[in-house]
């Protein structure tokens, strides 16, 4: 089936379901025909990693998100956009989507997926005891993400490195982690240690390549990385299969009510933790899972 014939159908099925968005994520120019049947009819978003494709849609008028760059797989491409314009308030809680997207090395559009935003982005949003940076909680998180995965896809100089960011109920989770070597943020004003600061974005790069996690408060300030989570002596594993990493970062998530972003240094997977349980997971470009409800 060609994109055309995608398009067409994705149409026929928004109104048959009675979507409320349609969400773009293409690597091409998209049919202006198509765009403009179907922004009459639904709220739709594009969304590119090309600042020039960004910019052209953006001056017709459209909503339209600039993805990161970084070589995610169909699915999590998906998700990746569809937290991007939750934290833009681009698309609200309780939504029905038709979600469209093709592979990231070809101008085509290939896959049709329903998403309905429901408990997993009720759960993201909510941070617990720093309620005041509530409403900013997801963008917080957005950006995060987009740390994460770039870290995941392109590692640090050559190598792939792997690490846990954990964000939101800061003082329950320093209760239950130890600072295991130095601390590169102690001591510097909180505007200069925000993760929206692209500056400290590229720091928290750098210091991925420290053993331990980073303690991110709701409102992106960076308290500490180089944290050790704790797990009491004789812990059962709360997730089989998984190493120490993601098992410490579900137990912190269980034990607080903060998220735990985890980079995977073996296989560049990022997972979001939320309760001691799996809330999504990014794959690189050519791995395939069937996708995690939103």
């Amino acid at each position: 089936m060609g994109t055309n014939a995608v398009l067409e159908t994705a149409l026929v099925l928004a109104q048959r379901i009675k979507a409320n968005v349609i969400l773009l994520v293409s690597t091409g120019r998209v049919n202006r025909e198509w765009l403009k049947i179907a922004s009459k009819s639904f709220k739709l978003i594009l969304v590119f990693n090309s600042k020039r494709l960004f910019n052209s849609y953006k001056k017709l008028g459209y909503d339209v998100i600039l993805s990161s760059p970084s070589r995610l797989a169909r699915f999590s491409r998906i998700r990746h956009a569809v937290i991007t314009a939750m934290s833009r308030k681009l698309i609200k809680k309780d939504q029905r989507m038709i979600c469209l997207t093709g592979p990231v090395t070809r101008n085509i559009i290939d896959c049709i997926t329903v998403l309905r935003t429901g408990k997993a982005f009720r759960e993201m949003l909510f941070f617990g005891t720093e309620s005041s940076a509530e409403d900013g909680s997801l963008g917080v998180i957005e950006c995060a993400l987009d740390i994460a995965v770039e870290i995941a896809t392109f590692g640090r100089e050559g190598r792939p490195i792997g690490t846990i960011l954990v964000i939101g109920d800061t003082a329950n989770v320093l209760k239950n982690s130890r600072q295991i070597t130095f601390n590169p943020f102690k001591g510097y004003d909180d505007k200069r240690k925000n993760i929206t600061d692209p500056d400290v974005r590229e720091s928290i790069k750098e210091f991925a390549q420290i053993d331990g996690a980073f303690v991110i408060r709701a409102d992106g300030t960076v308290n500490a990385c180089g944290r050790l989570l704790l797990m009491p002596k004789g812990e059962v594993q709360i997730l089989k299969g998984y190493g120490a990493r993601h098992n410490a970062a579900a137990y912190i998530t269980k034990q607080t009510k903060a998220i735990a972003i985890v980079v995977s240094e073996s296989s560049g997977t990022v997972i979001v933790f939320k309760n001691g349980k799996v809330l999504f997971s990014f794959e690189p470009a050519g791995s395939y899972k069937y996708p995690m409800a939103i």
